[in-house]
């Protein structure tokens, strides 16, 4: 029902888990990790039967502690998809995630010295996953020039948005993130040797690869949930406890069966999908292509 529900193709995939068409349902759909801000992210609804599909037990606890109901946690998508997808490939290389723009400001990252940085401690061939925002002739130029690859999953809107990730974090042994965000933990959860590089150290001073108008995030936002899991801060991540880590954050410990699932989000049920089908009309009319927003 709401604009976000079909992004990075969250929904489509929670439907084809379920074996039902693709349809609007009455609630949002959690679309990224919260690993500090769980307790900013989640609005009341302005429909009261309207339900948050969040992802773990910090968020659902978190917005249940600030009087937030209609709260059902159902694990994230990407790991409904990891249940039906059969891709099998040989792992060779690094893929690595640069911090990306987003509609209200452009990323300035540091790509070259990134590239440099990670051309000395991880094997090639190396691969480059931008966000499409990110995904110009210009950017991509940088990393040419140093025989790197580029790939993007697609604009939000693109229903093969989360398959084409899944596919592109499979294909490769070592996956490099630059923020503390849903591409470290897919890694982490299909238990890659994983790396989360947000700064580097030169002349005995850190800096940072993201500058500009969200430095400040990486600098201050996570240190305490840094401090609590500092085994992220090693070159390789500990597969063991990264996996745990996803585990716990993706909220594995909510994977539902097809039946479960299927009606918890109305699939099944044509009072509720005829309701979110009719506001997700009137959605629409507010937030004019918001939606199947691009760039």
């Amino acid at each position: 029902m709401y604009v976000d529900n079909n992004w990075y193709s969250h929904r489509s995939i929670l439907a084809e888990y379920c074996e039902v068409e693709d349809k609007p349902i009455l609630g949002s759909i959690q679309h990224g990790i919260h690993v500090a801000d769980f307790h900013k992210n989640l609005g009341k609804h302005k429909l009261p039967f309207s339900k948050h599909f969040c992802w773990s037990r910090q968020v659902y606890q978190n917005a249940l502690k600030n009087n937030i109901k209609n709260v059902v946690p159902i694990g994230a998508p990407f790991l409904y998809l990891d249940e039906i997808s059969n891709i099998k490939t040989d792992n060779k290389g690094t893929l690595v995630f640069p911090a990306h723009s987003n509609p209200e400001d452009s990323s300035q990252f540091k790509h070259e010295i990134f590239i440099k940085i990670v051309m000395e401690s991880y094997p090639g061939p190396y691969t480059a996953c931008l966000f499409f925002l990110d995904f110009d002739n210009n950017t991509r130029d940088i990393y040419k020039k140093y025989d790197w690859g580029t790939v993007t999953a697609g604009v939000r809107s693109d229903q093969n948005f989360l398959k084409n990730l899944y596919g592109f974090i499979k294909k490769h042994e070592y996956c490099i993130s630059t923020e503390l965000g849903t591409s470290l933990y897919y890694t982490m959860y299909l238990n890659k040797k994983s790396s989360y590089k947000y700064k580097y150290r030169l002349n005995n001073k850190d800096y940072y690869f993201s500058r500009g108008p969200n430095e400040l995030t990486f600098k201050d936002q996570f240190l305490e949930y840094k401090k609590e899991n500092n085994f992220l801060l090693k070159n390789i991540i500990d597969q063991d406890r990264g996996k745990k880590l996803a585990d716990i954050e993706l909220g594995k410990e909510f994977i539902k069966s097809k039946n479960e699932l299927k009606s918890i989000l109305g699939f099944d049920n044509k009072i509720k999908s005829n309701l979110a089908n009719f506001f997700s009309k009137l959605i629409d009319l507010k937030y004019k292509k918001l939606r199947s927003w691009e760039k």
